[in-house]
């Protein structure tokens, strides 16, 4: 029913969009390419084709490196991937949808908060601050993050 949440960090780099927050709203289908199942961006009537909508803002920019926080609205595989690559920024480390090692020794993508309804009709928050990898990728990029 849409009720959890999910809230994601990722360092990116490349053309940033000029606005500080939206929402991706591009159709995902899965293809094999070598065995290995991506997504890709596609046209809404293409076969296959399922919704994917992705909001986003940029928390710091500098130069051609930005911190996004996405919020996904829908479950696509490697939804947040694809989204960020197809805006011209993918995720640094990314091997699948960027340029893997070449810009960070892994994916630069942190699961901050998860927030679900409890049977109780209550909400939880479960959040995990980013790993030391991370932070140490925003400082060499000259990015802040939230606190």
């Amino acid at each position: 029913a849409r009720q959890a949440m999910k809230t994601y960090l990722a360092i990116v780099s490349g053309k940033l969009p000029v606005d500080v927050e939206g929402v991706f709203d591009q159709p995902l289908v899965k293809v094999e390419e070598g065995g290995r199942p991506r997504m890709l961006i596609a046209k809404a009537e293409r076969k296959g084709a399922q919704k994917a909508l992705t909001g986003w803002r940029i928390r710091a920019r500098h130069g051609d490196y930005a911190l996004f926080e996405l919020k996904p609205e829908t479950g696509r595989m490697h939804q947040i991937r694809a989204h960020l690559l197809g805006a011209g920024c993918p995720i640094l480390g990314d091997h699948l949808y960027g340029t893997g090692a070449q810009s960070a020794e892994r994916l630069m993508l942190h699961a901050q908060s998860l927030e679900i309804g409890l049977p109780d009709g209550t909400r939880k928050l479960f959040s995990a601050p980013p790993p030391e990898s991370f932070v140490k990728m925003a400082v060499q990029t000259g990015l802040s993050l939230p606190d």
